[in-house]
Protein backbone atom coordinates (compact mmCIF):
# COMPACT_ATOMS: atom_id res chain seq x y z
CA UNK A 1 0.00 0.00 0.00
CA UNK A 2 1.66 3.23 -0.97
CA UNK A 3 1.87 5.74 1.72
CA UNK A 4 1.38 9.72 2.41
CA UNK A 5 5.63 9.85 2.30
CA UNK A 6 5.89 7.78 -1.02
CA UNK A 7 3.17 10.17 -2.64
CA UNK A 8 4.62 13.19 -1.64
CA UNK A 9 8.22 11.89 -2.38
CA UNK A 10 6.25 11.29 -5.83
CA UNK A 11 5.06 14.42 -6.57
CA UNK A 12 8.63 16.23 -5.96
CA UNK A 13 10.16 14.18 -8.03
CA UNK A 14 7.31 14.87 -10.74
CA UNK A 15 7.91 18.68 -10.21
CA UNK A 16 11.52 18.60 -10.48
CA UNK A 17 10.92 16.62 -13.69
CA UNK A 18 8.89 19.51 -15.11
CA UNK A 19 10.94 22.28 -13.92
CA UNK A 20 13.96 20.77 -15.90
CA UNK A 21 14.92 22.78 -19.40
CA UNK A 22 15.79 21.67 -22.48
CA UNK A 23 16.96 22.75 -25.74
CA UNK A 24 13.43 23.52 -27.71
CA UNK A 25 15.24 23.50 -31.14
CA UNK A 26 16.55 19.92 -30.39
CA UNK A 27 14.73 17.25 -31.81
CA UNK A 28 16.54 14.68 -29.99
CA UNK A 29 15.53 16.48 -26.51
CA UNK A 30 12.40 17.01 -27.31
CA UNK A 31 11.68 13.59 -27.90
CA UNK A 32 13.56 12.62 -24.97
CA UNK A 33 11.11 15.05 -23.23
CA UNK A 34 8.09 13.06 -24.84
CA UNK A 35 9.34 9.46 -23.37
CA UNK A 36 10.07 10.88 -19.90
CA UNK A 37 6.87 12.64 -19.57
CA UNK A 38 4.84 9.51 -20.52
CA UNK A 39 6.65 7.28 -18.56
CA UNK A 40 6.46 9.84 -15.35
CA UNK A 41 2.31 10.30 -16.77
CA UNK A 42 1.80 6.61 -15.55
CA UNK A 43 3.05 7.55 -12.09
CA UNK A 44 0.43 9.99 -11.65
CA UNK A 45 -2.09 8.26 -12.89
CA UNK A 46 -1.09 5.82 -9.77
CA UNK A 47 -0.46 8.41 -7.34
CA UNK A 48 -3.81 10.31 -7.98
CA UNK A 49 -4.91 6.98 -7.50
CA UNK A 50 -3.26 5.93 -4.16
CA UNK A 51 -4.28 10.00 -2.62
CA UNK A 52 -7.60 8.84 -3.62
CA UNK A 53 -7.87 5.84 -1.53
CA UNK A 54 -6.06 6.97 1.20
CA UNK A 55 -8.39 10.36 1.71
CA UNK A 56 -11.55 7.95 1.47
CA UNK A 57 -9.90 6.02 3.64
CA UNK A 58 -9.40 8.51 6.58
CA UNK A 59 -12.59 10.46 5.62
CA UNK A 60 -14.64 7.39 6.26
CA UNK A 61 -12.76 6.38 9.37
CA UNK A 62 -13.45 9.92 11.00
CA UNK A 63 -17.11 9.76 9.58
CA UNK A 64 -17.85 6.27 11.75
CA UNK A 65 -15.62 8.12 14.76
CA UNK A 66 -17.94 11.13 14.78
CA UNK A 67 -21.37 9.23 13.98
CA UNK A 68 -22.40 9.10 17.07
CA UNK A 69 -20.93 12.21 18.29
CA UNK A 70 -24.04 14.55 18.80
CA UNK A 71 -22.53 17.04 16.26
CA UNK A 72 -24.90 17.84 13.12
CA UNK A 73 -24.22 16.63 9.68
CA UNK A 74 -22.55 19.67 8.34
CA UNK A 75 -20.06 20.10 12.01
CA UNK A 76 -19.35 16.72 11.09
CA UNK A 77 -18.31 17.47 7.53
CA UNK A 78 -16.72 20.55 8.22
CA UNK A 79 -14.35 18.60 11.04
CA UNK A 80 -13.73 15.39 8.37
CA UNK A 81 -12.49 18.09 5.31
CA UNK A 82 -10.44 19.70 7.85
CA UNK A 83 -8.77 16.34 9.11
CA UNK A 84 -8.10 15.13 5.76
CA UNK A 85 -7.09 18.76 3.92
CA UNK A 86 -3.69 17.55 3.53
CA UNK A 87 -4.54 13.91 1.75
CA UNK A 88 -6.89 16.33 -0.36
CA UNK A 89 -4.02 18.57 -1.35
CA UNK A 90 -2.32 15.62 -2.48
CA UNK A 91 -5.42 14.01 -4.57
CA UNK A 92 -5.91 17.83 -6.24
CA UNK A 93 -1.85 18.23 -6.84
CA UNK A 94 -1.46 14.71 -8.38
CA UNK A 95 -4.57 15.11 -10.67
CA UNK A 96 -3.14 18.52 -11.67
CA UNK A 97 0.25 17.08 -13.10
CA UNK A 98 -1.24 14.53 -14.95
CA UNK A 99 -2.98 17.34 -16.43
CA UNK A 100 0.17 19.08 -17.05
CA UNK A 101 1.64 16.71 -18.15
CA UNK A 102 -0.70 15.42 -20.37
CA UNK A 103 -0.66 18.90 -22.12
CA UNK A 104 2.93 18.88 -22.11
CA UNK A 105 3.54 16.20 -24.16
CA UNK A 106 0.76 17.75 -26.30
CA UNK A 107 2.84 20.63 -26.88
CA UNK A 108 6.15 18.62 -27.59
CA UNK A 109 4.62 16.61 -30.04
CA UNK A 110 3.46 19.71 -32.04
CA UNK A 111 7.02 21.06 -31.38
CA UNK A 112 8.55 18.37 -32.72
CA UNK A 113 6.74 18.76 -35.63
CA UNK A 114 7.41 21.71 -36.33
CA UNK A 115 10.96 21.01 -35.69
CA UNK A 116 10.45 18.09 -38.27
CA UNK A 117 8.92 20.62 -40.73
CA UNK A 118 11.29 23.33 -40.75
CA UNK A 119 14.20 20.66 -41.11
CA UNK A 120 12.34 19.27 -44.43
CA UNK A 121 12.05 23.00 -45.94
CA UNK A 122 16.02 23.90 -44.77
CA UNK A 123 16.62 20.61 -46.77
CA UNK A 124 14.88 21.47 -49.91
CA UNK A 125 16.02 25.18 -49.94
CA UNK A 126 19.40 23.91 -50.07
Amino acid sequence: MTTVEEITNCIELIDRSLAVTYDHTNPDEVSGKITEYVTILALTGEMYAASKRLMKQEQGRLAEQHSKSGLSATERKQIIEGKTADLVYLVEKTDRQNAALTHAIDGLRSQLSFIKADMERARYAN
